[in-house]
């Protein structure tokens, strides 16, 4: 018995689509982390797609819950007929993360030489990038990598007799997709490095504007709270980051007078930068409004950390503000108000 992955499935039966994707080498390997969950798979959830030369190939996975997210895979042929039905588990077991899956014929007969699945383990896992490994070194593919990108999910299929790397790229169909939050142990990573914002920073705007601004803890530690005074003349605008179950979400109380919403949807490698994208707002009829629609934070140092925040308007981003913020002295006091530069055109 043999067996295959979503994509190797497409790569035996259709080699044209195999060969509509230049193999490359797999990602390479991430750092050793601790005890996988499948927060560190998380990423994945969602609806993904690609088109070929009129073959359409879908992957779907759930959130995780409980100890379980499952999958479907579908091929549709260029007459739009299902060519092959897979279905996916990934489970937390004793033994770690687990991933299996089985194909199906059209009518859910499943494949005569696929008694049972064969599990492959979660061995690597970063942010944004999963490796499966099969449990049995006979067995191929050796690997399956998941690695996302923004809207996007590379599947590299490892083999070991030899062949190189199959790599396929998905892009995202799900509702709201720049938005597909970062779910489990990312969001909490991340919650723990803006908890280390609480204080008094001097904030310097590449519009001008200069001031000190505060972050602080409120609600028994369950959101944090960003004060600023100048960035719009005479206005007080706030901005709320508060964990949502396993999502980490920001609000930006906006002298636009909406409140968008935006959520944790990218993490660098190295835990450094923190990328926000919208989700949705308050008092904000569509998006052709203008709006806060993604916010970007990099952490320069302990005591020295950048924002970057993009305005949202008409169907695209019109323009882009860097704050940097520099620890403010502990009896430092707060400067007299000085003009702002209006924003938001009111």
């Amino acid at each position: 018995m043999r067996l295959l992955s979503p994509i190797v499935a497409i790569a035996a039966a259709c080699t044209l689509f195999a060969s509509a994707q230049p193999p490359h080498d797999a990602p390479a390997e991430a750092t050793a982390q601790a005890e996988p969950s499948l927060a560190d798979v998380a990423f994945i959830a969602g609806a993904w797609r690609s088109e070929v030369r009129g073959q359409v190939y879908e992957e779907y996975w759930t959130a995780p819950s409980g100890s379980s997210m499952l999958g479907m895979f579908r091929w549709l042929g260029d007459d739009g007929r299902i060519r092959l039905l897979e279905l996916l588990s990934i489970t937390h077991e004793p033994d770690g993360v687990m991933l299996r899956l089985r194909h199906f014929r059209p009518g859910l007969i499943a494949w005569a030489d696929e008694d049972q699945p064969s599990p492959l383990a979660l061995v690597e896992h970063g942010a944004g990038l999963a490796r499966f490994r099969a449990t049995d070194p006979t067995r191929s593919p050796h690997e399956i990598v998941f690695s996302r990108q923004g809207l996007g999910l590379t599947i590299t299929v490892v083999f070991n007799d030899g062949r190189n790397p199959i790599v396929f790229n998905l892009a995202s169909t799900t509702p709201h997709a720049e938005a597909m939050p970062l779910r489990g142990r990312p969001a909490a990573e991340a919650w723990e490095r803006l908890k280390t914002l609480e204080g008094r920073w001097n904030a310097k705007s590449s519009r001008g504007w200069e001031e000190v601004c505060s972050y602080r803890l409120i609600a028994r530690g369950s959101a944090l709270v960003h004060e600023s005074f100048s960035a719009d003349p005479g206005e007080t605008m706030l901005t709320i980051f508060t964990p949502d179950q396993d999502r980490l979400t920001l609000t930006h109380y906006c002298a636009a007078r909406n409140q968008p919403r935006l959520v944790l949807s990218a993490v660098s490698p190295d835990g450094a930068e923190l990328d926000f994208t919208f989700l949705d707002s308050g008092n904000l009829p569509d998006r052709a409004k203008g709006h806060m629609g993604r916010v970007r934070i990099r952490f320069d140092g302990p005591d020295r950390f950048t924002t970057r925040w993009m305005w949202y308007q008409q169907g695209g981003e019109e323009w882009m503000e860097e704050i940097i913020h520099e620890r403010a002295e502990v009896n430092q006091a707060a400067p007299p108000a000085q003009p702002g530069v209006d924003r938001h055109g009111h």
